[in-house]
């Protein structure tokens, strides 16, 4: 089983899973002897614990979300603020994908909008590194580089903008290193995508 998300979600999940079986263990609810559920009452209260943990994850995730927003709003619109928070957490979809599904788009979207968060106090850096953050839990946020790319050349300029996003890939490369070393290193990468390339909904196109 190939894992489709990237280090810093299984880094993630695995803290999420350690702290339900401490909960589980504290109260008396872990076991690994039970069958499966339905056919065993404690081990559907076992995933009941795990699907509580990783649901309150994400809520919490969602709410610091909606503070990033409101800081973003805020710096050029204070006033539209509730407006802004409101909209985000009052949104079906949302509430569907989080407090129910309990999705990893969740820690994906609070990095993305960190990101955000700095560019627009022009830490340029530092919005690339939390960016390649966002991308070791999904790739698929790497599809907004070209318009970050574009607001980095109209504030600083094409000179400056080629300096700052040299560095910033140098920098990124060392984290995307120190975060899959603890799986094998990159050399696990092609393996991932030669295995993931076999099933269409998986495949790099």
């Amino acid at each position: 089983n190939v894992d489709t998300y990237g280090p810093l979600w299984v880094m993630t999940s695995a803290g999420v899973a350690v702290a339900a079986r401490w909960v589980l263990c504290a109260l008396g609810l872990w076991t690994t002897g039970a069958a499966s559920c339905p056919d065993s009452p404690l081990a559907c209260q076992m995933l009941t614990g795990y699907v509580t943990a990783y649901r309150l994850l994400a809520i919490g995730l969602t709410g610091a979300s909606a503070g990033l927003i409101a800081g973003l709003v805020g710096r050029v619109r204070p006033e539209l603020v509730p407006a802004a928070v409101a909209a985000w957490l009052w949104n079906p979809l949302l509430l569907m994908s989080t407090a129910v599904g309990a999705h990893n788009d969740a820690l994906m979207i609070v990095l993305v909008l960190g990101c955000l968060w700095l560019w627009q106090r022009q830490r340029w850096i530092a919005g690339l590194l939390v960016l390649v953050l966002a991308a070791h839990v999904k790739l698929i946020v790497l599809i907004l580089l070209p318009a970050l790319g574009l607001w980095l050349v109209r504030q600083v300029g094409w000179r400056r903008a080629v300096g700052i996003s040299l560095v910033g890939a140098g920098l990124g490369v060392g984290v995307s290193w120190l975060l899959y070393a603890p799986f094998g290193g990159w050399g696990t990468l092609p393996r991932m995508v030669a295995e993931r390339a076999v099933f269409a909904a998986n495949s790099p196109w």
